[in-house]
């Protein structure tokens, strides 16, 4: 019973999971992720940091979408370790967390822009990591793969 669950569980999240990469993918296609613009009037300026702000935020909800997808499977899969699942079960979920994080660690942005040659380093940077919180719940089930 926990081995089905366990499963199911991985399946479910590995679907939200691949969603959210799907979306993020198809608007990081369209947005810069790595660039410097150089901008010579304000209007330029404006233009310029509405599409940087979209860039950013496209990263800070893909991190947020992978975040939840790691939370809810720990909160799913987690009291099933009182019932000893098998190795495999726990292999899966310690797999796809550790997927998840690499996923975020690659997605990232920061775009610098100058107006007349003046630059705006802080305009726009989302971070390319996971929280500590998501890193440790993602080391603890592999541990408890290690451990089996």
């Amino acid at each position: 019973m926990p081995n089905n669950t366990l499963h199911t569980s991985v399946k479910n999240t590995r679907e939200r999971f691949l969603q959210s990469k799907k979306h993020f993918d198809a608007v990081n296609d369209i947005l810069p992720s790595r660039t410097d613009v150089s901008v010579g009037d304000i209007y330029q300026f404006e233009k310029a940091r509405k599409i940087i702000r979209k860039s950013v935020a496209a990263v800070n909800e893909f991190h947020e979408s992978c975040e939840v997808c790691i939370f809810t499977l720990d909160e799913v899969c987690r009291p099933l370790l009182d019932q000893k699942p098998d190795t495999h079960a726990i292999g899966a979920v310690a797999r796809l967390m550790g997927e998840i994080l690499d996923a975020m660690g690659k997605a990232s942005t920061s775009v610098s822009i100058s107006l007349n040659g003046i630059p705006f380093t802080d305009v726009g940077e989302a971070s390319a990591g996971a929280s500590v919180e998501a890193k440790t719940v993602a080391a603890f089930w592999e541990t408890q793969y290690r451990l089996m």
